[in-house]
């Protein structure tokens, strides 16, 4: 089996640096269309789905399990409409409901000197920001690593990515995917996600197994690897 890693929005794939470090056999961690390696300038849903299947390929889709991070989870109607029959797909502290959208949802509204503005004051408190949904201690080195994401990610990949999270979150197409999906699929939340239970009871409805990752936040990879490692294998 092949582990997929795909980080949320703002972040680069070293965010899985803790996990890949005590994870066996096959891994890959990719990047989203302007964040980190990934130079690819598509930031439409259809960009995303094009980047991710073009650096991993479609041969092996049977053997793999895609780990979706945060906003990464919203790809899942591209995900279904490809027909692609992955082994697993996991939502991590992923945002499928339009009330955990919490960051995102007043940036399409903005002209752009404001989100202009939004940027520079986002970008200085970067560290803040990560510290902030973090649970356990890190070092200050970890911290400034982890959020380098937040100060380098493409400024248009960010309002645009956030702009067609929102307006999917305001559609079924989220529900009429899980609803039609026909690979398995399993939601993992930090035990003291700040995910609200709204959007926990709408995955619940639509019969998605939920597991807690203790100890942990919006980055369980981060603060409870080992846990999490636990849960993508045997989830």
């Amino acid at each position: 089996m092949t582990l997929v890693l795909l980080h949320g929005l703002g972040l680069t794939s070293n965010i899985w640096d803790p996990l890949i470090a005590i994870l066996d056999g096959d891994v890959v961690a990719l990047d989203l269309p302007g964040h980190g390696q990934c130079i690819d300038k598509d930031f439409s849903w259809e960009g995303v789905w094009t980047s991710l299947i073009q650096s991993l390929g479609t041969e092996n889709a049977n053997s793999c399990t895609l780990v979706l991070h945060s906003f990464a989870a919203a790809i899942l109607p591209e995900i279904v409409k490809s027909g692609l029959i992955f082994k697993k797909v996991i939502f991590l502290e992923g945002i499928l409901h339009s009330d955990d959208a919490v960051w995102t949802k007043d940036l399409p509204e903005m002209k752009n000197d404001a989100f202009q503005q939004w940027l520079v004051r986002f970008r200085s408190v970067s560290e803040m920001a990560l510290r902030s949904q973090l649970v356990k201690r890190h070092s200050t080195r970890e911290i400034s690593l982890w959020s380098e994401g937040f100060r380098s990610a493409n400024g248009d990949a960010l309002r645009i990515m956030a702009s067609n999270l929102v307006d999917r979150l305001h559609t079924d197409a989220i529900e009429k995917s899980l609803n039609s999906a026909k690979f398995p699929s399993i939601y993992i939340r930090g035990e003291k996600s700040r995910l609200g239970l709204v959007g926990r009871d709408f995955i619940s409805s639509l019969g998605i197994i939920i597991a807690e990752v203790p100890e942990s936040g919006h980055f369980p990879m981060l603060d409870n690897p080992f846990v999490l490692k636990q849960q993508l294998l045997e989830g």
